[in-house]
């Protein structure tokens, strides 16, 4: 159905089209619900802020309560025990300025409760006459749980108590451990470098209750000693050492023989000499790689031996060749004769020829030190730091009381108060609790 209203400019009638219901509904609808989502906003954000200025009331009590509770050493040091303050009474004391606990024009008024929990303290905030951030105002129905409720939350703890006997045990000692067996970082619990295979240390029984696991360092010692080659006939016209006769030297002295250092490995065979001994191995070219691309060692020069961390791959075997050449003294005259390779001097052969000089391979390790005054001139010693491990650990007994009990029962049970009874050896108190909490 259309109707007709005004004259348009032409003068012809203008005719308006009729609203449909169904579209008319669902406008009106949209309109309210973004009026709502507004409204709604509007709730949450002013809530919130206010939640924010509660919390930060809460927070700054909370700090001047546990500093008052410090002061006047109060705090409580047994689990689950608990002080209570009067937050008028930080204020007298200087702890709290009124205004920090102040919503306002409303002054906060109530109590603040400091409980041993764990590791820590926990801190139950209780205001009243405050307005909005009083806790009645603030939270919700009171609920229980057996887990600490997470968020926005007010929350009392009900302990429980009950308590063990116990006896403290020490495991077997674990072998003697090497550094590079250890971690490289100490272990935050246990403040120690520990294995990095934990089954070495011999297991604690499966109900044991781990206290600590001790270390026990001690010294190994290994040595390695210098020697030389010395002599009965003092002769100086001797020639350097050579593999081939030099000029103006008659006789070789065979006791004089000794070996070359091992010449560089090359990919070329040396010439083959009757004092000279080759030796072959496989050489290769190493490199890493860096992204894509591969990064050879001296630009792909060949070694038989990994040249450095980080030159991981090889590539490219090849024969590659080292030697070594007997070598002597050349004399005219008497020859100075040797006797073999010794650390000492002896009295037939006083003389020590020092380019004859060779060192030792490493002894093994041993307990004990094999340096002293007699041979320091000629040993050289390693000291290596091992550690060994083991646990300690405590055994309980079953609970001694048939249920978890207040600590009030608890203290009539045993005859004598928490704090007291903690003091006793072999004796754990154990703590359950009830989380009775409101959210806000």
């Amino acid at each position: 159905m259309k109707q007709e209203g005004y004259v348009n400019a032409e003068g012809a009638p203008i005719v308006h089209k009729e609203i449909d219901k169904k579209t008319l509904m669902i406008r009106i609808g949209i309109v309210a619900l973004v009026v709502f989502i507004i409204i709604f906003i509007f709730i949450i954000v002013q809530k919130s802020s206010k939640n924010k200025k509660c919390n930060k009331i809460e927070d700054t009590i909370e700090s001047a309560a546990l500093s008052s509770a410090r002061e006047q050493k109060i705090l409580p040091t047994v689990e689950g025990k608990s002080i209570t303050l009067d937050i008028d009474d930080l204020i007298k004391d200087g702890t709290l300025s009124s205004e920090e606990a102040n919503n306002g024009k409303d002054a906060c008024k109530g109590k603040v409760t400091i409980t041993k929990y764990k590791e820590d303290y926990h801190m139950a905030v209780n205001l009243t006459g405050c307005g909005f951030c009083a806790t009645e105002e603030r939270y919700g129905n009171w609920k229980e749980s057996d887990k600490m409720p997470s968020g926005n939350v007010y929350v009392e703890l009900v302990p429980s108590y009950n308590y063990y006997t116990f006896e403290t045990n020490y495991g077997m000692w674990s072998d003697y451990l090497t550094e590079d067996q250890l971690e490289s970082k100490k272990d935050k619990k246990y403040k120690i470098n520990l294995p990095k295979q934990m089954d070495l240390i011999p297991e604690a029984p499966v109900d044991a209750h781990i206290v600590t696991i001790e270390e026990e360092k001690k010294n190994y010692y290994r040595y390695q000693d210098k020697m030389w080659k010395f002599y009965s006939n003092p002769n100086a016209n001797c020639s350097a050492y050579s593999s081939e006769q030099p000029s103006g030297y008659a006789t070789k002295d065979e006791t004089s023989q000794i070996e070359s250092d091992p010449s560089p490995w090359s990919l070329s065979y040396p010439d083959e000499k009757d004092y000279r001994s080759i030796t072959r191995e496989i050489g290769y070219r190493w490199y890493y790689m860096d992204g894509k691309k591969k990064v050879y060692w001296k630009n792909g020069k060949y070694a038989v031996e990994q040249p450095g961390e980080k030159y991981t791959e090889k590539d490219n075997e090849s024969p590659m060749y080292s030697y070594t050449d007997l070598m002597w003294r050349w004399c005219n005259g008497a020859t100075r004769r040797y006797i073999s390779y010794s650390s000492v001097t002896n009295s037939s052969f006083p003389y020590r020829d020092d380019e004859t000089m060779i060192t030792t391979s490493w002894s093994s390790y041993d307990e004990e030190s094999r340096l002293d005054d007699t041979n320091r001139g000629y040993r050289t010693e390693e000291i290596q730091v091992r550690s060994r491990f083991r646990y300690k650990y405590d055994i309980y007994s079953l609970p001694l009381l048939d249920n978890y009990v207040s600590a009030s029962k608890f203290e009539q049970t045993v005859g004598t108060t928490l704090e007291e009874f903690v003091k006793q050896p072999n004796v754990k108190v154990e703590v359950k609790y009830t989380y009775k909490y409101r959210k806000a």
